[in-house]
């Protein structure tokens, strides 16, 4: 055997190899045992953690040094083990339709897995009753952002903060400002002096430091800080403390005009504007735990007002978006109530269906035929 000829015979057995059914139990298996390690870990340190560890990895290390692989990984094996099997049974036309339509079916809801992680995106919309919203906040995600008022319209510029460092510029070329990072943290703590500072930091709070802590089991835990220097075309540059914490946001003058400057939750814009009409609950007898809770909603959209109920089991989709009734806040001796809606953006949210059907008929497909040629065999043995 010649050497080109054992090549061909190496490639065609690892292609062989990859569409195998040993693949497809290896995978399986390890998935099995991604989902029972990441459970236990959930358990001491939450869902956010073991989300990040075991299913959204490619690797993580177990016992901190050994490489293990992670979901994302194996589902990605996965899938590439469904592509060489289905074009090797295409290449040797041992295909039946039924099974043709199972196999894509299973292609896509792999796909449509990879679509939502990849893409889909959730936040959350907190509403006061008779307060109306058009973006909703990140849980995990933080910006930073600058802004100005003109007239009845804001003019809001912003910077992803998820990956800032120390000596990050961020450039606001419209406003003619430049920020330089000194400190970010992703979760922090802030403190106040006791004593007055000379030539203080910019602070809603008169924050006079920031302080790196561990990260929280979940994101919304988390609160971001950074100290940064304003630097202005025209005038002296300006250090300021930001803490997402913070409920006012930090004012300063440039070039004649106010702006504002905070670090928060980043945002996400709605195509409607939701109003909070009304927030109802109801509790279980002599406890207070709520039983069951809901919001009478206004959505606007294009000039057109619909009145709609959001509750626990009826979340409201629209263009992509779905609002799910998350929880509730009151306010200790007063009537004021606020609603919190979990907002999904998924733009494979239809896929999982789509595939689910497929698989669905196509094994309706290919049993029908097979109990048909069975029939078939029957009647022309008894014959």
């Amino acid at each position: 055997m010649n050497d080109e000829t054992h090549k061909t015979s190496r490639a065609a057995a690892i292609w062989a190899y990859l569409g195998s059914a040993q693949i497809t139990t290896y995978g399986l298996a390890f998935l099995m045992v991604l989902t029972f390690w990441g459970t236990l870990y959930q358990v001491q340190n939450g869902l956010y953690l073991a989300k990040e560890r075991f299913f959204d990895s490619w690797f993580f290390l177990a016992a901190g040094v050994v490489p293990f692989p992670g979901t994302q990984l194996v589902l990605a094996v996965l899938m590439l083990n469904l592509v060489v099997y289905l074009i090797r049974l295409l290449a040797r036309k041992k295909l039946t339709f039924g099974l043709l339509v199972i196999h894509l079916g299973l292609l896509l809801m792999l796909g449509g897995g990879a679509i939502t992680h990849l893409f889909a995106r959730e936040s959350q919309l907190t509403l006061a009753e008779g307060e109306s919203g058009s973006a909703s906040a990140s849980y995990g995600d933080w910006e930073v952002a600058v802004w100005s008022r003109e007239g009845d319209m804001l003019d809001v510029m912003a910077y992803n903060s998820n990956a800032l460092k120390a000596g990050d510029v961020l450039r606001f070329e419209d406003a003619g400002l430049t920020l330089r990072v000194e400190e970010y943290y992703r979760n922090a703590r802030a403190f106040q002096s006791t004593t007055p500072l000379t030539n203080a930091p910019l602070s809603s709070h008169n924050l006079s430091s920031l302080r790196s802590t561990k990260l929280a089991k979940e994101p919304g835990e988390n609160i971001a800080g950074a100290v940064i220097t304003i630097e202005q075309q025209d005038g002296a540059p300006a250090r300021a403390i930001l803490f997402g914490e913070d409920e006012v946001p930090t004012t300063f003058a440039h070039d004649g005009k106010d702006y504002t400057i905070a670090l928060r939750r980043m945002r996400d814009p709605l195509p409607f504007v939701v109003t909070l009409q009304d927030f109802r609950k109801e509790m279980h007898p002599g406890t207070g735990i709520a039983r069951h809770f809901s919001s009478r909603v206004t959505v606007s959209s294009d000039g057109v007002e619909r009145d709609m109920v959001i509750s626990m089991n009826k979340p409201l989709r629209d263009r992509g978006f779905t609002l799910y009734q998350a929880s509730y806040r009151e306010e200790p001796g007063s009537d004021a109530q606020w609603s919190t809606f979990a907002v999904m953006h998924n733009y494979g949210r239809m896929i999982p269906y789509i595939a689910t059907g497929m698989v669905s008929f196509g094994l309706a497909w290919h049993f029908i035929v097979m109990m048909v040629r069975r029939a078939r065999r029957s009647g022309g043995a008894s014959a």
